[in-house]
């Protein structure tokens, strides 16, 4: 089978049988329709990662997602991908335990798309063992502008800012914070020897200039 992407091939070299494009004197053309994005309730357009995008694998890699009993594989641009995760660069494939709805937000987020975060605390996970680090800042902004995590419990809040570095969100929990007492309490809960030292710089100065 041959095949020809982006060039022009002259007829007579196609009729041609030492050129291997006729099979039995026939020349046979093949076709085919892919859903390059879809359009969701919320009218926000997504990538179409569960099909190839072209008929070249090198284009794309595949990350294999097992949710349950059941495997999934998505196709996400290798290009984006090699420019986003250090984890998947130069690689062809991954495997990714759980949750293929959560790793395709992920995508859809690393490819630009405006998603709408359902499931912070799967999405960031993922992101951050992929190495999305566009991904996590992009969560990481809704969290400060929608306020997604306000039926979280207050102390776990300043735990995922320690655990993702999510400093600007901690920068808006400090802001947000009622006194002192409130915050060491918080802080309790937290792991000094995971704490980045951004995290302890913030915290120390509020302390500081609220004491």
């Amino acid at each position: 089978m041959h095949r020809s992407c982006g060039r022009k091939i002259s007829l007579d070299t196609l009729l041609d049988e030492r050129n291997g494009w006729l099979s039995n004197g026939t020349l046979s053309i093949e076709y085919g329709f892919r859903v390059e994005a879809i359009q969701d309730m919320d009218g926000i357009w997504g990538f179409n990662f569960h099909e190839m995008a072209t008929l070249e694998k090198q284009d794309t890699i595949t990350l294999y997602v097992y949710d349950r009993d059941e495997s999934f594989q998505l196709y996400p641009s290798k290009q984006v991908v090699y420019f986003h995760s250090s984890y998947l660069k130069n690689r062809t494939f991954a495997c990714c335990d759980l949750g293929v709805s959560e790793h395709t937000d992920v995508l859809q987020i690393a490819h630009g798309v405006n998603v709408r975060v359902r499931n912070l605390r799967l999405i960031i996970p993922i992101a951050k063992d992929l190495e999305f680090q566009n991904v996590i800042r992009f969560c990481e902004r809704q969290l400060i502008q929608e306020n997604l995590c306000y039926r979280m419990n207050y102390c776990n809040k300043f735990q995922i800012a320690s655990k993702y570095n999510l400093n600007h969100y901690l920068a808006h929990l400090l802001k947000n914070v009622r006194n002192v007492k409130r915050l060491a309490v918080a802080l309790k809960t937290v792991k000094l020897k995971k704490m980045s030292s951004e995290y302890m710089k913030q915290c120390t100065k509020y302390f500081f200039e609220n004491a």
